[in-house]
């Protein structure tokens, strides 16, 4: 799915699991969370590099504060940080794949 280029959706998918139990036997239900963020690419010029750089700075930005901290302190333990960090690199590199500039790729391979 393309989005127009001035305004690119980030969205994120979790999934949580939840148990459930019963008499009988354990029941698992999976509950999908959605959240996502407008990121304004409106002004800049993305044929020039301070343009991409400047776009991969803000998609970073988005990812990160969809996600939360990779710090273990900020997070509140390794196992949040930890997901906060995979949340945060699977989200980045959506947020990239969907707004489709060679160059802004380019860069996101490189960091």
């Amino acid at each position: 799915m393309k989005l127009n280029k001035t305004h690119l959706a980030v969205a994120l998918i979790g999934s949580a699991l939840f148990m459930a139990s019963s008499a009988q036997a354990a029941k698992i239900k999976t509950v999908e969370k959605v959240d996502s963020v407008s990121v304004s690419l409106q002004e800049l010029n993305l044929d020039n590099a301070s343009g991409q750089e400047a776009a991969y700075k803000r998609l970073k930005r988005a990812a990160r504060n969809l996600c939360g901290s990779p710090n273990l302190r900020e997070a509140g333990g390794l196992e949040q940080a930890m997901s906060n960090r995979e949340c945060f690199s699977e989200t980045l590199t959506e947020a990239v794949e969907t707004l489709d500039n060679r160059d802004v790729s380019a860069l996101h391979r490189n960091s």
